[in-house]
């Protein structure tokens, strides 16, 4: 046996005495879950000080020792970035996690119907993620979902991971290439008139044979994307009948056709739906007050329609 291994050996014994000795004095960690950033090129002393002060470990000397240990048995150094410390975590737990670089998921959650804008604010504003979102989304081309990240990722990236997402629900779709804009834009539209999933395809059905005949959609949702100059597709009052007059080129009222572009990002859900409409026999429908909606095949019935909505309340 080498002089090295023997040095090697003593040493790890060494060091596994005084571990066995203070492990029984100080076993758990913080009381409390603590998440922290590691930098890059930090010492192992710099990690333990950082640990200790934030109240993940209660001893920094004794955490050095036993990353040391760790680090020679295992040949493997503490990685950085960032990490969530569980309450009542042991040092070793906490050292393995950083040798195999366990790192803290941080998400961002895009609803269905948001703006270009609203999404871009909030990628903006994600913490720890590098760079700029703005410019980088168009036509609502992203998918709405829950993306997770790490802390110092780039904000381009999971931009990209989003618009991936939407191309490959497209394509899952057959929808020919040509017919992708048409869709998100209807889309959109249904996304923020139905309340309900089992209306989506129903809602879908209206606004397919209406502009096939070139009726106005006279969507409300289009209204408010136009007052608020595509900001955000809510307000926080109800649509008055002046409101419908509102010059714009996303004003259903007033053109006849889609909006030039989509009026927010639709979920999977709103997508299917413009691509695969219900066969029915209704053009008209009124929101019933209760999420969903009574519908109707000529304007007779919608009146009706309307009339009882209005004595229900």
């Amino acid at each position: 046996m080498s002089i090295y291994s023997i040095t090697k050996i003593t040493f790890c014994g060494f060091i596994a005495i005084i571990v066995c000795v203070l492990f029984l004095n100080i076993t758990f960690s913080a009381d409390k879950p603590t998440i922290l950033y590691i930098a890059n090129k930090s010492s192992l002393m710099d990690v333990a000080s950082h640990l200790e002060s934030n109240g993940v470990i209660k001893n920094r000397i004794i955490f050095v020792l036993m990353a040391k240990y760790k680090q020679i048995m295992n040949k493997s150094y503490l990685k950085s970035g960032e990490y969530e410390f569980l309450a009542g975590e042991t040092m070793f737990s906490i050292i393995d996690k950083m040798q195999k670089a366990v790192r803290y998921k941080r998400k961002i959650l895009i609803i269905e119907g948001l703006t270009i804008f609203e999404i871009e604010n909030i990628i903006n504003n994600a913490e720890g993620l590098l760079g700029n979102a703005d410019g980088m989304l168009h036509e609502c081309n992203v998918m709405p979902d829950t993306y997770y990240y790490y802390y110092g990722d780039k904000k381009v990236d999971i931009v990209k991971s989003m618009v991936d997402a939407q191309k490959q629900y497209l394509a899952s779709l057959k929808i020919d290439d040509a017919k992708f804009h048409e869709v998100l834009t209807l889309a959109s539209i249904i996304e923020r008139e139905a309340k309900l999933t089992k209306e989506m395809a129903v809602i879908s059905a209206v606004y397919h044979k209406r502009l096939k005949i070139r009726m106005p959609l006279q969507a409300d949702p289009t209204v408010i994307y136009s007052i608020t100059e595509g900001k955000s597709n809510s307000m926080n009052r109800r649509l008055v009948h002046e409101d419908l007059k509102v010059k714009s080129q996303y004003n259903t009222y007033s053109i006849k056709g889609l909006p030039p572009t989509p009026i927010g990002c639709p979920g999977r859900l709103s997508i299917y739906a413009a691509a695969y409409p219900e066969v029915n026999n209704f053009f008209y429908f009124v929101a019933d007050g209760f999420g969903g909606h009574y519908f109707a095949q000529n304007y007779s019935q919608h009146l009706d329609n309307i009339k009882k909505t209005m004595s229900q309340h």
